[in-house]
């Protein structure tokens, strides 16, 4: 949040230096989520609020989506300890910790899953603001080009 926050107040503010190469790298590569992308489109003052929010919930669903990959390569870890670990007495308390461990895992993978329901729930309706956004300014802005060409023609037949 902080790498995002530090990257679209540089934009706001004109201030390339307000954001690091780390934060960007970070914002880059953390997620399958196109972060800078989204900052980018919601990065106005006029939307302060509305791209605060629209910040946080994909933020959030880029945080989850990298808990849950790391979940995920800790889990096959245990698993591969778990099959390597010999047969002797020592062995087979391992792979009864490591099981009872994957165990775990996989309930809190289960609960991190749930959450990240939600967040990806609030980023579909996210999205449908962002549509809705993108489809008035594009109107307006054709609005706005039809109105300066009817006033150029005008112009022109003085």
């Amino acid at each position: 949040m902080k790498a995002a926050s530090n990257y679209r107040n540089s934009i706001l503010r004109r201030d390339p230096n307000l954001v690091s190469e780390a934060d960007m790298l970070l914002l880059a590569s953390s997620s399958t989520i196109p972060l800078i992308r989204l900052i980018n489109a919601t990065a106005s003052h006029r939307y302060l609020g509305f791209s605060q929010d629209i910040m946080r919930i994909y933020v959030e669903a880029a945080a989850f989506e990298a808990v849950i990959r790391a979940m995920d390569r800790l889990s096959l870890d245990i698993k591969a300890a778990a099959s390597a670990s010999s047969a002797s007495q020592t062995g087979v308390i391992a792979a009864e910790h490591l099981k009872v461990i994957e165990a775990r895992i996989d309930e809190v993978r289960k609960d991190i899953a749930s959450r990240s329901d939600a967040v990806f729930q609030q980023m579909r309706r996210a999205h449908s603001f962002i549509t809705q956004i993108e489809h008035l300014e594009r109107s307006v802005k054709g609005a706005l080009a039809a109105d300066l060409a009817a006033n150029l023609s005008f112009g022109e037949n003085l």
